[in-house]
């Protein structure tokens, strides 16, 4: 299935009330639970939105199946690139790491008292999803306004370990993980970012920035093992930063045993990515990753827009559903 597909049929299940994974090309709006004028007039915006087109409304009006859609809307896209944010929200309520405090903002001019608005921030440098800087742990390494510009736009490989365990805790990338990828698709690209799509964000920050439920159960994440680490830094020499959708490159378990991913990687021009989101709309190779990280003086991170540019027609990694 087409990343333009997968995107369609998430749009249509969150303002259908209908699960993504039972929307086929064949389903027909009108047999959609949730489907109304409303919700027509809603996914309408939705798409333009999404995919930054514009469509002819009487045509949209006409349209009767999900296979008609993405006819029109694959159409219209043509042979533009796709975008995909892979950046937390941020707020007061996003969930921190325990070795950072919650972050808090005031308004230092208003729109009723100054005629605009503005905020100032009190955050970690590590805060949402951010960079960590090859100074973080290693004495001498680059801050973050010394990484150069070269190594902010890389090709993207995606490890996709969720079918490793059902508990998510117990998702950390091995070597083994990294080998398996490579024997389907080949080695890791030149001057690359391997990034580890393993559910933890999906399942525990919910679309406004804020913890879940299941986030208070039980927020222990996965990460990467001494072993995938000393693979990539002594035999992968091309990866030029590793990011994760999970706090830390550390599973909390390695955290407490001193994070041995964070003292083996950073250091040299190697970084890595913390708290990544939506991972799951990438394919395993051919996607583009910029991060707009600010480029704080000294730095040992920065908060960071990370953003996935890839054509229309690849194929991305499938749900846990439908493996």
């Amino acid at each position: 299935m087409t990343t333009t597909a997968i995107r369609l049929r998430t749009l249509i299940g969150d303002h259908c009330d209908a699960p993504a994974s039972g929307i086929t090309p064949a389903t027909c709006f009108a047999d959609l639970p949730g489907w109304s004028s409303l919700a027509a007039l809603r996914l309408f915006t939705a798409l333009e939105e999404s995919f930054g087109i514009s469509l002819d409304l009487r045509c949209y009006l006409a349209i009767t199946t999900v296979a008609e859609l993405t006819e029109v809307v694959t159409t219209e896209l043509g042979d533009r690139p796709m975008i995909v944010d892979l950046t937390l929200p941020f707020g007061t309520r996003f969930p921190t790491h325990p070795a950072n405090k919650p972050a808090e903002v005031e308004v230092t001019e208003s729109h009723a008292d100054a005629g605009c608005l503005a905020r100032r921030w009190h955050l970690d440098e590590h805060s949402g999803t951010h960079v960590d800087a090859p100074i973080h742990f290693t004495a001498g390494g680059k801050p973050m306004d010394e990484i150069p510009a070269a190594h902010l736009m890389l090709p993207a490989a995606v490890l996709d370990v969720r079918s490793s365990s059902p508990h998510l805790r117990e998702r950390s990338v091995t070597a083994a993980h990294i080998r398996a990828w490579e024997a389907e698709h080949g080695p890791l690209p030149g001057r690359c970012a391997l990034l580890a799509l393993t559910g933890w964000t999906a399942a525990m920050i919910d679309e406004f920035g804020q913890p879940t439920p299941a986030y208070d159960r039980d927020p222990c994440w996965p990460g990467f093992t001494p072993e995938a680490i000393t693979l990539l830094r002594e035999h992968r020499p091309q990866v030029i930063a590793i990011g994760i959708d999970a706090p830390s490159l550390d599973s909390t378990t390695a955290e407490d045993a001193g994070s041995p991913a964070h003292q083996q990687w950073l250091g040299g021009d190697r970084y890595g990515i913390e708290n990544l989101h939506g991972l799951q709309q990438l394919p395993p190779i051919g996607a583009t990753i910029t991060v707009g990280a600010l480029r704080l003086q000294g730095g040992s991170g920065a908060p960071a827009r990370v953003l996935a540019i890839l054509p229309a027609t690849t194929t991305r990694i499938p749900e846990e559903d439908e493996r």
